[in-house]
């Protein structure tokens, strides 16, 4: 197989590289990424990549996007092993940053951190984290972006009751598969792999600690990701993952490694995820009020069915936390846009002269 087919490349990006073809210029993915240089593999084989002048002009001016792992890119090709990134080609799913957030006030946008993400493994440590507002957390930030995920409770062999934690994130996560994985014993390793397809790109995320260069090491056959020890006592480990890289894998997997992300905040819609709240989603749709808040206007279903016990409380609770962020977030975007329209407005007066 053509090396850029194994890393994704078809008649898609064929022809949105159509017009960057030529002498030089070669298409190439970016694999690893590195301070002001990136690792990308081309026909030519594994390449060190430079950001270009232009390219990075562009950035400055906000008419490009800054390149990231994953990207395709067209490069100039000018010597052995190196290139310049002249262009990035427009972007399929993209992986956001969560929104940084201190004393409730947004402090930092979400930023693009993998780009072309077909799907997201959502890793829990399952022995001693179990967090299902972790992984609520997860699912909303991915579902702003549109990137379908998979639940995977790891460290099963350690956990007291395994398939009881799997039964309740189910239960909790009825749109979100949830496999069990032991990946010591390689235990739920044939599930994982129906949803790791040829040509596909998955990216792992979870916590520090939480196993995902286990896993990535189990799915491979071999270890290719570095892994560090896990303290007994409560389960923390330190980050081992220190660069985003992707990995090719035998049966033809793209698996995308990534430093631990917090999900701490959301990016993009004002509305938690359905996914990760689909029971409150659902009552939400008889509320009186089509922009209820379900805290405490008149006629919400939602806290209905909340009393009734319809609707599980830490569930809840969590919404609203994940919901308060993301409203924190639209506020500051609506200021931004007021801004830009005032700066707008002052240059469109000084063109006039007035």
């Amino acid at each position: 197989m053509d090396t850029l087919t194994q890393f994704g490349w078809n008649e898609l990006w064929e022809e949105r590289f159509d017009p960057y073809q030529g002498d030089s210029i070669i298409p190439v993915r970016i694999t690893r990424e590195g301070k002001d240089l990136f690792h990308g593999m081309s026909r030519e084989g594994n390449l060190i990549l430079e950001i270009g002048g232009s390219l990075r002009n562009l950035v400055q001016l906000g008419v490009s996007d800054y390149p990231v792992i994953g990207d395709w890119c067209a490069v100039n090709y000018h010597s052995e092993g190196r290139g310049i990134i002249e262009t990035v080609l427009p972007r399929e799913r993209t992986l956001h940053r969560p929104i940084s957030l201190e004393a409730g006030r947004v402090r930092k946008t979400g930023k693009p951190v993998a780009a072309n993400i077909d799907l997201a493994l959502i890793v829990i440590d399952v022995a001693f984290d179990g967090s299902l507002r972790r992984a609520e957390r997860f699912l909303s930030l991915l579902e702003s972006d549109d990137i379908p995920s998979v639940l995977i409770l790891s460290k099963a062999d350690l956990a007291s009751s395994p398939e009881e934690a799997a039964a309740g994130a189910s239960e909790r996560l009825p749109n979100t598969p949830v496999l069990l994985v032991d990946s010591i014993s390689h235990k739920g390793k044939e599930k994982v792999e129906t949803y790791c397809l040829q040509g596909k790109t998955v990216v792992i995320l979870g916590a520090s600690g939480a196993g995902k260069s286990t896993l990535i090491n189990m799915l491979a056959g071999k270890e290719i990701s570095k892994t560090g020890e896990t303290r007994i006592s409560d389960g923390e480990g330190r980050h081992t993952t220190t660069a985003r890289q992707l990995y090719h894998l035998e049966n033809g997997a793209l698996l995308l490694d990534t430093p631990g992300i917090r999900a701490v905040g959301t990016y993009g819609s004002q509305n938690p995820s359905t996914s990760a709240f689909s029971d409150i989603s659902s009552f939400a749709e008889e509320c009186r009020f089509s922009d209820c808040t379900h805290t405490s206007e008149p006629g919400c279903a939602v806290r209905r069915a909340l009393k009734n016990g319809e609707i599980d409380q830490d569930s809840y609770d969590n919404f609203l936390i994940i919901q308060n962020e993301s409203m924190g977030k639209e506020e500051m975007i609506s200021k931004k846009r007021e801004k830009e329209k005032e700066i707008a407005r002052i240059k469109y007066h000084m063109r006039r002269g007035s």
